[in-house]
C-alpha cells in the first residue's frame, strides 16, 4: 500500500539584483557536487523551476545505470547519471579517476559515436 507524504527540504532563495527579468530570483538545493539550482522572475516561481529540476535528478539517479567503454589508451570510460538528466564521463586508470567530459545525453547514449571507443554491453 502507498501513500502521499509531504517533504521538506532546505533550500535557498536569493534575489538578484541587476539580473534579466527572467533570473531574478534563484531557488537553490544542496550538497551536490554542485548545488542544483533553478530560476524565475518570482520566488515562486523558482521554487517551482527548482521542484521541477529535483524531480528530473530524482528520475535520473533512479532510471539511468552506468555505462562502460574502454578507451584505445586502456583507460575505462565511465557514464554516471547526472541531476539534470545528462552524465559526467569519468577516466578510469591505474593511477586513479578523474572527470574527463560531460554531455546533456543519458549515460545510455554518452559513448555510441566516439572516435577510439569501444563501448561495453550490459549483460542482463
Amino acid at each position: 500500500m502507498s501513500e502521499d507524504v509531504n517533504v521538506k527540504l532546505p533550500i535557498t532563495v536569493t534575489r538578484n539584483i541587476g539580473s534579466s527579468k527572467s533570473r531574478r530570483y534563484t531557488a537553490t538545493y544542496g550538497p551536490w557536487q554542485s548545488p542544483i539550482e533553478a530560476e524565475g522572475t518570482t520566488a515562486a516561481e523558482a521554487k517551482a523551476s527548482l521542484v521541477a529540476a529535483l524531480v528530473t535528478a530524482i528520475d535520473a539517479v533512479r532510471r539511468h545505470e552506468p555505462r562502460f567503454a574502454r578507451d584505445d589508451d586502456g583507460s575505462l570510460m565511465v557514464a554516471v547519471p547526472t541531476w539534470n538528466g545528462g552524465s559526467d564521463h569519468w577516466r578510469v586508470r591505474d593511477d586513479g579517476a578523474r572527470l574527463n567530459t560531460f554531455a546533456s545525453a543519458p549515460p545510455a547514449e554518452a559513448f555510441g559515436n566516439c572516435y577510439h571507443m569501444t563501448v561495453i554491453p550490459n549483460r542482463i
